[in-house]
């Protein structure tokens, strides 16, 4: 049955969509462990005190930190790539 199910998803053989399957659940399992960390981390905020009000000029603040840091790693992902590509002749 499994032999049947891999090679009508395109696998020529079972062990590469077990191969898969694997893959994608350790990818699963690891962005659940993020998630929870994330969580985690918020809760121990919390915790400390370190809630944020929410609010109309609150948004507008995290608004402006979310663009910042964006802004921010464009600028490092650019610096980074001139570094990488080498001097241009």
């Amino acid at each position: 049955m499994f032999a049947r199910l891999s090679k009508r998803a395109g696998f020529t053989v079972p062990e590469d969509a077990i191969e898969e399957a694997l893959l994608l659940w350790e990818e699963h399992e690891r962005k659940r462990a993020e998630f929870l960390a994330t969580v985690h981390d918020a809760k121990a905020a919390l915790a400390r005190g370190e809630d944020r009000t929410i609010t109309q000029e609150s948004m507008r603040e995290l608004a402006t930190e979310v663009k910042q840091s964006v802004e921010f790693s464009e600028e490092v992902t650019k610096s980074a790539e001139k570094i990488f590509r080498g001097p241009s002749y």
